[in-house]
């Protein structure tokens, strides 16, 4: 018995481990898509949005704002600001450092810059993969300029 109890117990702490790695994955892509859709410096510069002020400042569907902001919330990558019926939400405090401030060492997305031999992913999504796109989200225009480094072009 004390082995069925004792491969029970191990099952059910993987099981807990992938579903934790999986949102962890999620979180990951959405901090992704918050950066180069330029999210993050929108609330950082402007202050608390709504989902449509978002939206209009990051050239993106509102609905996707909309989804996005959700989830930063739910998150705890973003906070909603009680304002009445309005949902605004903001960037908290010494979360700009990590996020944005690229010279901070705080900064996390520094595993996001492409690799200098990494030609392919400099120009954005193919076009196979731009046509399953939904309209709206247009990820191309949103790409970074690559760096130039010792090595790179």
């Amino acid at each position: 018995m004390a082995t069925t109890a004792n491969a029970a117990e191990r099952r059910d702490a993987l099981v807990e481990r992938l579903f934790m790695d999986a949102i962890g994955a999620f979180d990951l892509l959405s901090v992704y898509l918050g950066d180069i859709l330029g999210l993050y410096r929108a609330l950082a510069d402007k202050g608390p949005l709504t989902s449509a002020e978002l939206a209009e400042a990051a050239g993106i569907h509102e609905r996707y704002a909309r989804e996005w902001l959700e989830q930063q919330a739910a998150s705890s990558l973003l906070e909603l600001e009680p304002s009445g019926d309005t949902r605004r939400y903001r960037l908290p405090e010494g979360h700009d450092e990590a996020l944005l401030d690229s010279s901070s060492l705080s900064y996390r997305l520094r595993w996001q810059e492409p690799h200098p031999s990494n030609r392919d992913h400099r120009s954005g999504p193919s076009a196979a993969r731009r046509a399953h796109l939904p309209a709206g989200l247009d990820l191309g225009r949103h790409r970074r300029t690559p760096r130039k480094t010792a090595e790179g072009p």
